[in-house]
């Protein structure tokens, strides 16, 4: 709770890692703490180690898999894949069973899709 606290209102993503890993280091199979530190450290431009930590969750019989499959859009979309990004959100809706999450993953679709078309416009390959 405190590592989302200084990820999301204070934005001080130092102490935010800090907290997260000290949550992890007392449940180190807490998927929501996880999947957490995963948005954390995207945000920090570390995508190695989002990676890794996402090989790690994927191990887990996870509940939240569209919270997985959000995170693994996201680390596409850090890598400018945009087309694998949104093919990774259009899944998250498929095992999402709320309509708050749906609503946010459809949005995530939207942004992704005007990346998309933005890059295409500028010519950039993907």
């Amino acid at each position: 709770l405190m590592g989302r606290l200084y990820r999301e209102q204070l934005v001080d993503y130092g102490r935010a890692e800090r907290h997260y890993l000290t949550a992890l280091a007392t449940d180190p199979r807490n998927v929501k703490v996880c999947l957490d530190y995963i948005l954390l450290l995207i945000n920090m431009r570390e995508p190695e180690k989002a990676g890794k930590l996402l090989n790690y969750v994927k191990k887990f019989n996870v509940v939240d898999l569209a919270g997985e499959l959000h995170c693994e859009g996201l680390m596409h979309e850090y890598d400018h894949k945009y087309d694998q990004a949104v093919r990774m959100y259009e899944q998250a809706v498929l095992e999402s069973y709320n309509d708050d999450s749906t609503a946010f993953l459809k949005g995530e679709i939207n942004r992704v899709k005007a990346k998309l078309k933005l890059k295409k416009a500028s010519g950039r390959k993907q």
